[in-house]
């Protein structure tokens, strides 16, 4: 009797966890959909499908369209084009029938836009491609009983030959979690025909044994494709990002599992391998990014305005998608990308220590003010944007300062903050949304809390930096601007901003330092307009204040661990610089996040994070040359559709060895 109450238990368990997968099917398909409606229509702007507009299909199973944020968008986009970029290639390389096969379908509409006679852009795909559609048996007769009534798909796959099944097209009810039941599917295939697996985040919700088991099955039958796109933790489980992915699932009762196995790219390609495909084409969700054409990257910048460039990275990297095949095969192959090793740096032996600040935000920008021996910290998002001003002790202690909003710089986010002198800091440019610039600068009085505006820029900016160049100078570079990318100079004694001649290339939120005693600056990694191409340089400058007055480039080398969008420098003495942060084609793990640059040797020394990492995304750098500590405060990302990640406050000591 006790036996059987377990079994039962253990049965109700089953049906509970099954239920939580098939709940990940409404999420997944509500974002395609968002995509379908936003995307599809702009980038088919100008290839009209029969004269009739652009051709919808998710939204015979999502009939009101949630817009989704930009990053998810473009990730969603990214992701449909994975799979139909890997059909495309066998449909170009394979001759005679082929049977595609989507396991864990739940609602995606592929067979119905390939299918399609109306669509043009699938021609291929219409007279020698057959479709089965395979997943739990409760969705596939949702899905059945939502074709029945719906006569522009029915005219799409023509009349049911038997319950379920249609001439081009057959669902099939299947639990893939026992794959004794899907050898049976698979035994009534036809062996002459190419057979394409298709495994979109599906194969993932399965113990990996049981997933396995089903790869392997797929690699006995003759002629055997499969496309497997999925999650990754390739830094570690305890990157925030996979962290936070791990941590969304398992709340949501759908726990990833077959990714605590397979954790990256290259145990990706060795699973098939060994489960029977010998030959494997895989890459990170960037490498994809990194294969579009120009054109179609920029087509896809123009839909919306965008500026998660570092979450986009984020979530790229936590993505595999794979082909693999087990006969011979000529691969377009993905874009190798070069991964920077830390195995050859010297290790430092920095007390790192984290710490609680009260108020968290992101693409804030702080000083650090030493006579008060405080943090001060203004706007940036939290997640909306803010015009705070914040105090922040060193017990990580913060307060909020006062002052009269009405006379002060409005809520802001990618913008800079100075300080001048012991008494004076100016905010310069920065955005409220990505489509409203702002141009403005203010100076902030300390001792009274009282802000003053300043001189505008030219031209609208920002994720630009800003160092001090000489008594009452600043120096702006770089950043995201419609106007001239030209260096400026704001003069705080003559309250006037003038451009100057620079050799400097134009970057998108590079880090950057100028130190005033040697009068050597630096230049480090910054994103092109592009979005893609992220410099792995570095450029030692000086500034000549004679007669020519400009920024000089006196030295400049590359290296993988300088490849940074969105970092923070700071000179911590003459030659050295810490190099925090920021993202870019590969993911940055405990050993990279921060680094320690001598640039005059041209060596680098690896900070070693302790667990749990923190989110470097959107963080503030400062040193406070009394105390030798370095502070990283702010910083957070929204990790895909996830959920937050919040940076509370990061301190290093530059005394090795001490604590």
């Amino acid at each position: 009797m006790a036996s059987g109450l377990v079994r039962n238990k253990q049965e109700r368990r089953k049906q509970f966890a099954d239920l939580a997968v098939q709940g990940t099917n409404n999420s997944s398909i509500a974002s395609k959909r968002s995509v379908e409606a936003l995307y599809y229509p702009k980038l088919q702007a100008n290839k009209r499908l029969d004269g009739q507009g652009t051709i919808e299909y998710f939204k015979h199973f999502v009939p009101r369209a949630l817009q989704r944020s930009p990053c998810i968008n473009r990730g969603y986009w990214l992701r449909l084009h994975a799979i139909r970029a890997q059909l495309d290639e066998i449909s170009a390389k394979v001759k005679g029938p082929v049977l595609i096969v989507n396991l864990g379908c739940g609602f995606d509409p592929l067979p119905f836009q390939l299918l399609d006679r109306r669509n043009v852009e699938s021609k291929n795909y219409q007279h020698r491609f057959t479709f089965v559609d395979v997943d739990y048996p409760e969705l596939i007769n949702e899905k059945s009983s939502m074709i029945a009534v719906n006569d522009e798909l029915k005219g799409i796959v023509g009349k049911p030959v038997s319950h379920g099944r249609y001439l081009k097209y057959s669902l099939v009810a299947c639990n893939l979690n026992y794959p004794e039941s899907f050898a049976q599917v698979i035994d009534s295939f036809d062996d002459e025909c190419t057979k394409v697996f298709i495994a979109e985040v599906s194969l993932a919700y399965m113990k990996a044994k049981q997933a396995d088991q089903i790869i392997e099955l797929c690699s006995r039958v003759t002629h055997s494709h499969f496309i497997m796109l999925e999650q990754l933790t390739p830094a570690s489980s305890d990157d925030p990002f996979a962290h936070q992915m791990l941590k969304h699932f398992n709340k949501n009762r759908s726990p990833l599992q077959s990714v605590v196995k397979y954790q990256s790219v290259d145990a990706q390609k060795q699973r098939f391998n060994c489960l029977g495909f010998p030959h494997v084409n895989a890459g990170d969700m960037f490498q994809l990014w990194c294969s579009l054409n120009e054109s179609t990257r920029s087509a896809l910048q123009e839909i919306e305005p965008f500026d998660e460039l570092e979450e986009f990275h984020l979530f790229s990297h936590h993505y595999v998608i794979l082909h693999a095949v087990n006969e011979l095969f000529v691969f377009d192959r993905f874009p190798l990308l070069p991964f920077p090793s830390t195995d050859h740096i010297e290790a430092s032996s920095y007390p790192v220590e984290y710490f609680e600040v009260g108020s968290v935000r992101k693409f804030g920008a702080s000083v650090l003010h030493l006579n008060k021996k405080k943090l001060l910290y203004f706007g940036g998002s939290c997640p909306q944007r803010t015009n705070k001003l914040v105090s922040i002790e060193s017990t990580g202690k913060s307060e909020d300062m006062i002052f009269d909003k009405a006379a002060a710089p409005v809520a802001r986010t990618c913008h800079t903050f100075t300080l001048v002198n012991d008494d004076m800091a100016i905010v310069i440019g920065g955005r409220k949304n990505p489509w409203q610039p702002l141009l403005d600068t203010w100076k902030l009085i300390i001792s009274s809390q009282i802000w003053v505006r300043g001189p505008d820029l030219p031209e609208a900016r920002y994720r630009h930096v800003t160092c001090p160049l000489e008594e009452n100078k600043l120096l702006i570079l770089g950043g995201k601007t419609q106007g001239s990318h030209a260096a400026l100079i704001l003069d705080v004694e003559q309250n006037s901003v003038e451009s100057i001649p620079s050799r400097l290339p134009a970057l998108i939120a590079p880090a950057a330092d100028y130190n005033t005693s040697t009068r050597l600056g630096v230049l480090v990694g910054g994103g092109h307009a592009n979005e893609s191409e992220i410099s792995d340089h570095i450029y030692i400058f000086t500034y000549d204040s004679n007669d020519e007055r400009c920024l000089k480039i006196v030295d400049t080398w590359k290296s993988p661990l300088l490849c940074r969008y969105g970092a923070q420098a700071k000179f911590i003495n003459e030659n050295q610089i810490v190099l925090a942060g920021g993202t870019g084609p590969f993911l940055f793990n405990a050993h990279s996040m921060i680094v320690v640059l001598d640039i005059q040797c041209r060596t680098f020394k690896s900070v070693a994070l302790p667990n749990p990492l923190p989110m470097l995304v959107g963080a503030d750098l400062q040193l406070d040359p009394y105390s030798e500590e370095l502070w990283l405060v702010g910083g957070g990302a929204t990790c895909y559709g996830f959920g937050s990640v919040w940076n509370h406050g990061t301190r290093i000591r530059l005394m090795e060895g001490k604590h």
